[in-house]
């Protein structure tokens, strides 16, 4: 069984506010490596649920920023990771395909203009504005239409709700309950 693994950081248990990529102070330096550390833990869970499910193979795309996230040399040695960024071609789920089996999404956070959420931001517009997709949304819409279904969502509640809502059958894993714009009370990792 071939599982692709979808990263975000927002909507990590921890992360409480963005990253500042132009602040070179040392405590932004620090606040950036610890949100990279929490990934770097929510993701080797779902890679050890993935594989402790019958995964034969385990695909991660570092999808937040620059893709360049997860601790590489802390991941879990048994899956393979896509990070970098591709400015060439189709970038934001790169080999993910119908050979594989099942879609896990990880660390992701609530659509932009979504009442009460933590770190809201991104919103795809479908049908005229009938329907709004998340960043969490749109990948389970993107997988499904190549028939890959989306079994794993984690990320801050307000997330989890949408996405359930949208998904048939998904599991799910609420990390964090959204407080405000910068606050949450999360689950301890």
């Amino acid at each position: 069984m071939k599982v692709y693994i979808q990263t975000d950081i927002e909507g990590v248990a921890g992360v409480t506010f963005f990253e500042n990529r132009t602040d070179n102070t040392p405590r932004a330096y620090e606040h950036g490596q610890r949100m990279r550390v929490l990934l770097t833990g929510e993701v080797n869970a779902a890679v050890r649920g993935a594989f402790d499910s019958g995964a034969t193979e385990v695909l991660v795309n570092d999808n937040h920023g620059t893709g360049y996230n997860i601790l590489f040399e802390d991941l879990d040695p048994r899956c393979e990771i896509i990070h970098g960024r591709n400015c060439s071609g189709p970038a934001w789920m790169p080999e993910l395909d119908d050979s594989f089996d099942a879609l896990v999404l990880v660390g992701h956070h609530a659509m932009a203009n979504t009442p009460g959420a933590l770190l809201q931001h991104s919103r795809w517009e479908i049908n005229g504005g009938k329907l709004f997709l998340s960043e969490a949304s749109m990948a389970a819409a993107l997988a499904g239409d190549l028939g890959v279904p989306s079994v794993f969502v984690s990320g801050d509640n307000l997330l989890v709700a949408e996405v359930s809502e949208k998904v048939t059958g998904i599991q799910a894993a609420v990390v964090k309950k959204a407080l405000s714009p910068y606050q949450a009370r999360s689950r301890t990792p």
